[in-house]
């Protein structure tokens, strides 16, 4: 068994040596382990069973393989709320979520004396 710290340095290390955002190599431990980032801090030294430590080297061989992280953890962050999505959905990207944020703020502005309005989004990505 290896240690979360002696993990999180194999990982980093391996995707910096194949030009990986060497950052993924925390996500994936925090999602393996159901953990977040301030669990990891506190627990270094926490020793790591092996069917985690597994499925962590194969999540990073794939990241290396060109497989989108969200497709690898099975979920993505867009505007707040989280996503499940797999390689038949797209991945929302950062740019789209600052164009719901312009779209809402416009909407407010034009809409503001309404008491409530009804959007329907056809044919632009997720659908979520």
């Amino acid at each position: 068994m290896k240690s979360v710290k002696e993990l999180l340095n194999y990982g980093t290390h391996y995707l910096k040596e194949h030009n990986k955002e060497e950052q993924a190599a925390r996500i994936f431990l925090m999602e393996v382990l159901k953990k977040d980032s301030t669990w990891l801090i506190n627990n270094m030294e926490r020793k790591i069973e092996k069917k985690e430590i597994q499925k962590y080297k194969s999540w990073l061989k794939r990241f290396v393989l060109g497989e989108p992280l969200q497709y690898i953890v099975g979920n993505v962050i867009f505007y707040g709320y989280k996503f499940t999505v797999n390689k038949n959905v797209l991945i929302p990207r950062f740019e789209t979520e600052e164009l719901v944020e312009n779209i809402l703020l416009r909407i407010n502005k034009k809409f503001q004396n309404y008491k409530q309005i009804n959007l329907v989004d056809i044919g632009t990505g997720l659908g979520v």
